[in-house]
């Protein structure tokens, strides 16, 4: 096997260690499985003598040019075991095992409640006590009542990041990826176009350590739900390829396995230990 690998990398074919058991599996008994006829040296040397080489061993051990080379012959025989392979596989992953491996891992197909926020942020500029903070945000959520839009309320008013987008946050999130606890309570807690009452948040920062922890400043937060996704499964025909891979590639491994389980059964090892 080591030799017919180094036979291959020297003819600049790079194959899989998956093919190069195959082929070697093609040729144990050192018999070519295509006809002996089309292999013909095209060395001068040799024009008189069309003899032909009956082993794989001896046309790549032989200096001569082949037709077809053992590298055309290589790929013809990777590329029909491909297509059987696949046509092995199609058979083997029905409809019906699909749906059944749909149902069975319903757990992996979950898809989380999800929520894209909008936010009106007053933050500490000259260290403002909280009581200063929630008075700004009750006039504005006042405001928002009285008929203003919370997105112009929150393109005019506080200090957050998104301000210049109306407050919107631009994604969908789910709560596990909301850091501040505060927030993911109050988030998740909105119905679809819901606008909350103010509250408190505790402003998180990294630390030099790499960990995340409070600041010691506090904003205070307006947020609106502006679209909810609720919890569920992805349908079947999202997942469908995505399953048929699954199992082919579980498939694959057990041919492997069993291969290797073959290779162990038959080997042969001698250990020479120093004189």
């Amino acid at each position: 096997l080591k030799r017919l690998n180094e036979n291959f990398l020297a003819m600049e074919v790079h194959l899989s260690d998956e093919s190069i058991d195959y082929i070697s599996d093609l040729f144990r008994v050192k018999i070519l499985d295509i006809l002996p006829s089309i292999i013909i040296p095209f060395d001068e040397k040799v024009k008189a003598d069309r003899s032909v080489y009956l082993t794989l061993e001896e046309a790549l051990r032989n200096e001569h040019f082949l037709s077809p080379s053992p590298k055309e012959i290589a790929e013809e025989i990777i590329y029909g075991h491909m297509l059987s392979t696949r046509r092995r596989l199609k058979e083997e992953i029905s409809p019906e095992k699909v749906e059944s491996y749909y149902e069975t891992n319903s757990d992996k197909f979950k898809t989380l409640r999800k929520v894209q926020l909008g936010e009106i942020a007053f933050s500490q500029i000259a260290g403002e006590p909280e009581t200063v903070l929630l008075q700004q945000a009750h006039k504005v959520l006042n405001e928002i009542k009285a008929g203003q839009t919370f997105e112009e309320a929150a393109l005019k008013n506080g200090q957050s990041p998104f301000r210049e987008k109306s407050g919107d946050w631009g994604v969908m999130i789910s709560e596990k990826e909301i850091r501040s606890e505060e927030i993911r309570k109050v988030a998740f807690s909105l119905k679809e176009g819901g606008v909350s009452k103010p509250f408190i948040v505790n402003i998180l920062e990294r630390k030099p350590d790499g960990t995340v922890g409070g600041s010691g400043k506090i904003a205070v937060y307006i947020l609106k739900a502006l679209k909810v996704t609720k919890a569920g499964r992805k349908p079947l025909d999202e997942v469908r390829n995505q399953i048929e891979r699954t199992l082919a590639s579980d498939i694959e491994a057990q041919s492997h396995r069993q291969w290797l389980s073959r290779l162990k059964r038959d080997a042969y090892v001698r250990v020479t230990l120093p004189q």
